[in-house]
């Protein structure tokens, strides 16, 4: 989804899945280089960990930040 900020000076946008969530005491190291996240219950997936972290700097960059909510079960919502 891609919406404007409340003040319409921003644009905001939200990727949101229906996945298996997310543990709370992993999500402070989402953002890091390399790091992944496993879970017992995920499927192995190949990739570098780099992504949400280049991600975050290329939106930094244009003064602006990721954030992310997860429930574990549920899914996860970047925003």
């Amino acid at each position: 989804r891609l919406f404007r900020s409340g003040e319409g000076d921003w644009v905001v946008g939200q990727v949101s899945d229906t996945g298996i969530g997310m543990p709370r005491d992993k999500m402070d190291q989402l953002f890091t280089e390399f790091y992944q996240v496993r879970s017992a219950t995920a499927k192995a997936h190949e990739g570098t960990g780099l992504g949400l972290a280049l991600s975050r700097h290329l939106v930094a960059l244009h003064g602006g930040d990721i954030e992310v909510e997860s429930t574990e079960g549920v899914g996860t919502t970047f925003k």
